[in-house]
């Protein structure tokens, strides 16, 4: 997987809470300020809690504040982006910090810095986060705050359904194992009722696979007999 690719995947999954329905912004907004911070030239490797992050952090947070009641507080996003995997935080002596409170300064990595002083990675970042985090009127707000034209909104919608090329794969992998579980699960059918009794549940056929993804089912072996209902084999 491509630099671009990875940090976008890390983008579009970052753990954010939705416990009162829409994704709690502070990660998304910190994301941004850091794309404003490589756009200027001040973003480094090494990414102190300072004034002005907290500046940028709170000006961001006045698109936001009707639906968040609690102050801005730039040191929650700050420490936990560590668990999403965008950077390490370290206390005042350098050493790793466990509380957002002791927390003093973030260390990026080094491609995450090339990543967003890229300015075609840093315009897709920047559509990804406010396609996928914000509310409508949210996103209008945040195009004209970072100065690039609103999309189309069928533009934002496949801005917020990103997946990596990575994450495509895998989710193409598994639908054709749901294929080919269904395939021989039909096939089961035919051999013990009615190809219209199974469509309408009239049978209790429960398959139970004992092969790994990417294997056929087609191995009988890996199907086992367990009953008899209604003169019908059943499987589970």
């Amino acid at each position: 997987m491509n630099r671009t690719d990875y940090w976008l995947g890390k983008f579009s999954k970052s753990r954010v809470d939705r416990a009162r329905g829409d994704p709690a912004p502070h990660k998304p907004l910190l994301l941004l300020v850091l794309c404003d911070l490589a756009e200027s030239g001040d973003l480094r490797e090494v990414l102190p809690l300072s004034p002005e992050l907290a500046f940028r952090f709170c000006t961001y947070w006045s698109i936001v504040a009707a639906r968040r009641s609690q102050r801005p507080d730039v040191r929650l996003p700050f420490h936990f982006l560590s668990g999403d995997g965008i950077w390490s935080v370290v206390d005042e002596r350098g050493e790793p910090s466990p509380d957002k409170k002791l927390t003093k300064h973030a260390r990026l990595p080094s491609d995450l810095v090339a990543f967003l002083e890229d300015p075609a990675n840093r315009e897709k970042a920047r559509h990804l986060l406010i396609a996928k985090y914000f509310r409508p009127s949210e996103q209008m707000a945040l195009y004209e705050m970072i100065g690039v034209p609103v999309p189309s909104r069928q533009e934002i919608e496949q801005n917020a359904a990103y997946k990596s090329p990575e994450e495509a794969r895998l989710a193409g992998r598994e639908a054709r194992f749901r294929v080919r579980v269904v395939s021989a699960y039909n096939f089961t059918c035919a051999l013990t009722t009615t190809h219209e009794e199974c469509k309408n549940h009239q049978t209790n056929l429960r398959p139970k696979l004992w092969i790994q993804p990417g294997k056929s089912p087609s191995h009988w072996q890996s199907w086992r007999l367990a009953g008899v209902r209604r003169g019908m084999g059943v499987y589970r």
